[in-house]
């Protein structure tokens, strides 16, 4: 059964012109990025720096990112220690 895309009050999303909408993305990513590694033995920590600008912007130049993209998080993992 198809399914219209609206949520629990009847409100259809705005698509790219919502705010949240990139954030919801980002965040089902990371927590996918959370589920692989502890798949494969792995540990991590998920480091929210949105919407602090000023982390963002330092991200953001660490890591010589176009202008088209906006820092939202860091995920450092590794074998954790026993």
């Amino acid at each position: 059964m198809a399914q219209d895309n609206q949520d629990n009050k009847g409100n259809k999303p705005q698509g790219n012109n919502n705010k949240n909408n990139g954030k919801k993305k980002g965040s089902d990513w990371m927590m996918y990025i959370l589920y692989a590694i502890i798949i494969i033995s792995l540990g991590g920590v998920w480091l929210g720096i949105a919407p602090i600008e000023e982390r963002m912007r330092a991200v953001e130049k660490v890591l010589d990112m176009p202008e088209t993209l906006r820092a939202f998080a860091v995920f450092p993992y590794g074998y954790p220690a026993e």
